[in-house]
């Protein structure tokens, strides 16, 4: 069956789009502590349906960018409440829309031809700030076997080397991004990922892993303006992202603290040993040394 030949006027590559916050302080912690946020199911069905014919009737091209040009897309997808309300969470209002979408359309099998795992960051990043997200969107269920994303959380605060990160393979604290069909994975750009060995066999209604790609920017100044929780306790969250050794003890909890405050728009100096964040998180005291924006006592408000 075709697909629907309805169209966007005007395209929408590119295009600046407002809508109603929908992560709150506590999500956007996590967000900035571990790299990354799961939106389970949300994109429907018919949706789903409508993007896997799409791709294997009408569109081959690993860059299937004319899909934005038809509303079930645009607004069942990019504009989804949940996957907007997230990115406008995190970058703020009026962010601009994907000017690129990308298909990483698996072959099933699939051996993972780098023998030091196929480890990766997409193109050069800027550590510590968030001007862009990356959204990724399975129209098919995905299982283990089929090769779905692997990612690291928290590696988004890890500026390893490219060359590097080649020597990985096997990593404590990975995450694979098993996922049921119409599931958003939203992320920040420096994060470890890879595609791993898929065993499952192609079979007649599911030849490829289908994985979307596509990047939200951000337009405006950093500020908390996404969704408040009333007397919520900025000293008492978890700053703590990642395991292993490739995490340093007690650093990350600095690279969360980081981000958060360029997104909120504040300064944040660390001055070393028990300071915020690495104070406070047993008893609740305040640290004479958190961002005045982030304190109870209401010196400063956004």
């Amino acid at each position: 069956m075709a697909t629907p030949d309805i169209i966007t006027e005007p395209l929408p590559y590119g295009q600046l789009h407002n809508c109603q916050p929908t992560l709150d302080d506590s999500q956007v912690i996590a967000f900035c502590r571990d790299g990354y946020l799961n939106l389970d199911s949300v994109i429907d069905d018919d949706i789903n349906r409508k993007v896997i014919n799409y791709i294997e009737q009408e569109n081959t091209d690993a860059e299937p960018t004319p899909i934005m040009q038809f509303d079930w897309f645009t607004d069942g997808v990019l504009k989804h409440p949940r996957v907007a309300g997230a990115v406008r969470s995190l970058l703020g209002r009026n962010f601009k829309l994907p000017m690129l979408v990308t298909d990483h359309c698996g072959p099933l099998p699939y051996e993972c031809p780098d023998p030091g795992g196929g480890w990766h960051r997409d193109a050069p990043c800027i550590y510590n700030q968030l001007n862009q997200v990356q959204v990724f969107y399975y129209p098919q269920a995905v299982t283990l076997e089929q090769g779905p994303l692997e990612i690291l959380p928290g590696s988004h605060q890890i500026p390893t080397k490219g060359p590097m990160m080649a020597n990985y393979g096997h990593i404590t604290g990975t995450l694979s991004t098993v996922s049921p069909a119409g599931t958003v994975w939203v992320m920040a750009q420096p994060i470890w990922h890879r595609r791993p060995r898929a065993s499952a066999k192609a079979t007649k209604n599911y030849r490829f892993r289908h994985l979307f790609k596509c990047s939200y920017w951000r337009t405006t100044t950093p500020q908390r303006d996404w969704k408040r929780i009333e007397g919520f306790d900025f000293s008492k969250a978890d700053y703590m992202a990642g395991q292993g050794v490739l995490f340093e003890q007690g650093y990350t909890r600095l690279g969360t603290a980081r981000l958060l405050c360029w997104l909120l728009g504040e300064q944040y100096n660390y001055v070393g040993g028990q300071s915020w964040p690495n104070s406070g998180r047993w008893s609740g005291d305040e640290s004479p040394t958190m961002p005045h924006m982030l304190r109870r006592d209401g010196k400063k408000e956004v």
